[in-house]
């Protein structure tokens, strides 16, 4: 069985947390649908450990990051109003580093 290094792991679960956390306020802010945010769950799920590799742990990891990014988001003091256009300044970034 091949090892990964401790500094691929914490990359690699950062890469899930941030995700899913991006994925709950997407939700909050009705950028995506639940469904939506479940097939992106999924797509993460193939793109980090490949079509039926051991993710064992992906779903606690990625759950837990979900909803704790929609609680933050529900939790502001403006209902997540700030955190929703902080997502779409990050989609405009993105669609503009797409163009270059």
């Amino acid at each position: 069985m091949a090892q990964t290094s401790p500094s691929a792991t914490s990359t690699r679960d950062a890469i899930i947390k941030g995700g899913a956390q991006l994925n709950g306020v997407a939700v909050h802010c009705g950028k995506i649908t639940e469904a939506q945010a479940k097939e992106s769950k999924e797509k993460a799920r193939v793109s980090i450990y490949g079509k039926g590799g051991d993710s064992t742990g992906f779903d606690a990891l990625y759950d837990a990051s979900y909803n704790a990014g929609l609680a933050k988001a529900k939790a502001m003091p403006d209902n997540g109003k700030a955190a929703c256009e902080r997502l779409d300044e990050l989609q405009k970034q993105g669609a503009a580093a797409a163009k270059k």
